[in-house]
């Protein structure tokens, strides 16, 4: 989970003295804010946001230091990259009185991430509602992604096809067998793009491909090319019909290995995933060209809201 463009290290952010009380998110408070964060879920269908679940919490605890305020109107705490300390509410803010919320958020920057169709219930006038760019999910259409027919779509047919003509690609349901393969990929994707932990996704994506905390694997498949471990998914279902790509890493030297391993996550998906979701792009520059790339149906916007 990314909240703004700013991103220091994770020891940057565990050093700040905010969020010192709640409970930290284990095994003991799983069914409690996985409870809340399905209410949340509920009525959002594809457009759900990617934030919202208990195991994506749980990989990004450490980065923004979440912590469970348990309680009548329940709520995750933590701090954005960018410093900010905000609460996630795991109940419908438009059924509570104003005054309460203000008391409930203090002097915390905002209620975040909060989707479009919560804030549209909001009573107008009584909220400062405000949402960045960089926040936004993308969201495609499965048969998009299958097809790549549409406008802009077809170098990604093209470098796919470079691929099959290159390299022999075989498709692995990541099982324990294929989790060294992998973590080899992850390895690999750390020194084709020059970062180390604690940079980007890394150790978050590691714990996944490990499992975590009485969590299993995220579901996914393990990609080789010509017998070498070239790439790898991971995805979690949001809603019925719709995925969030948690994580997806590629080696550099297999040109083409990301349309294709989405295309092939997608097919293998057929009549049980409609949508897809690409998570934000941090509002890093290429993040943004890659994901803008495969020509999402739709940006999810993220609010920020605080009672006026």
């Amino acid at each position: 989970m990314t909240i703004d463009s700013s991103r220091p290290t994770e020891s940057h952010v565990r050093s700040s003295d905010v969020v010192q009380h709640g409970r930290p998110l284990d095994e003991t408070v799983r069914e409690e804010v996985e409870s809340g964060l399905a209410l949340l879920r509920r009525g959002l269908a594809h457009r759900c946001l990617s934030d919202y679940t208990y195991r994506n919490l749980y990989l990004f605890r450490d980065a923004h230091s979440y912590r469970y305020l348990p309680g009548e109107l329940p709520c995750i705490s933590g701090i954005s990259y960018g410093g900010a300390e905000f609460l996630l509410p795991l109940f419908d803010m438009a059924d509570v009185e104003i005054e309460r919320l203000r008391s409930i958020l203090g002097d915390r920057a905002g209620f975040f991430p909060i989707a479009r169709q919560a804030v549209d219930r909001l009573k107008s006038g009584l909220f400062s509602c405000s949402t960045s760019r960089d926040d936004a999910d993308y969201l495609y259409q499965a048969e998009t992604l299958v097809s790549f027919d549409g406008p802009g779509l077809g170098a990604k047919r093209s470098s796919v096809n470079r691929l099959l003509q290159r390299h022999s690609i075989r498709v692995q349901r990541l099982t324990d067998e294929h989790v060294d393969a992998a973590l080899a990929v992850l390895d690999g994707w750390c020194h084709d793009k020059g970062k180390q932990p604690p940079d980007a996704d890394i150790i978050p994506c590691r714990e996944a491909l490990l499992g975590t905390s009485g969590l299993r694997r995220l579901d996914g498949y393990a990609y080789y090319a010509d017998g070498r471990a070239a790439g790898f998914i991971l995805a979690e279902e949001l809603n019925p019909g719709a995925m969030a790509i948690r994580f997806a890493k590629g080696r550099v030297e297999f040109d083409g290995i990301y349309p294709y391993m989405f295309q092939d996550f997608c097919e293998r998906g057929r009549g049980e995933i409609q949508w897809v979701n690409f998570e934000q792009d941090l509002g890093l520059a290429n993040f943004r060209r890659s994901k803008m790339s495969f020509r999402p149906a739709e940006l999810l916007s993220k609010f920020s809201v605080k009672p006026a």
